[in-house]
């Protein structure tokens, strides 16, 4: 797939995740206004929006996720609510309340996710230059209910639906 022709298509991908590569950490502290990534130091944070921050950051995660469909290996990146969502808690949470306050010590609830297989949705983020390579961003992740293995280059056939007010049904698209 295109990522030139298909920015703004979501697509969904049934994968497992089967490690986080985190080189910067799980979590970095987020401007309090806007979530943006901080820069100076504990005593001197600064946002390039916001300027000089009077409280304390907010922690936001951000992963990189190595999936794999049983074929192929890839990432995909997590973060902010999505990630939120997909560990049952925020990074805040993690951080203050839960003390895991070394981003590069991923906690055992997170590590709790890897290998099992889900569905997830994405979308094409911004192209890397140094890695010639478009990010692939998880907008949202599902429960692998389906227990049937899917090839990613097929895309079944929607079955229809019995109930009057469904209207519509998305089948499995493959990023391939």
């Amino acid at each position: 797939m295109n990522p030139y022709e298909h920015k703004h298509l979501r697509f969904t991908y049934q994968a497992s995740i089967v490690d986080f590569d985190f080189p910067n950490g799980w979590w970095y502290p987020s401007c309090p206004k806007c979530n943006k990534k901080l820069s100076g130091g504990e005593k001197n944070y600064t946002c390039m929006d916001h300027d000089a921050i009077t409280s304390l950051p907010v922690p936001w995660f951000r992963l990189e996720c190595i999936v794999t469909d049983g074929e192929d290996v890839t990432n995909f990146l997590i973060f902010g609510k999505t990630a939120e969502n997909f560990f049952g808690s925020s990074a805040h949470h993690y951080v203050y309340d839960k003390k895991f306050i070394d981003p590069s010590v991923l906690p055992p609830a997170m590590a709790a996710k890897l290998n099992k297989s889900m569905i997830f949705q994405l979308r094409f983020g911004a192209f890397r230059s140094i890695t010639n390579r478009c990010e692939v961003i998880i907008t949202n992740i599902f429960d692998d209910t389906t227990n049937k293995s899917i090839h990613p280059l097929e895309t079944p056939t929607p079955e229809p639906k019995s109930s009057a007010t469904s209207k519509t049904s998305t089948p499995l698209s493959s990023m391939k």
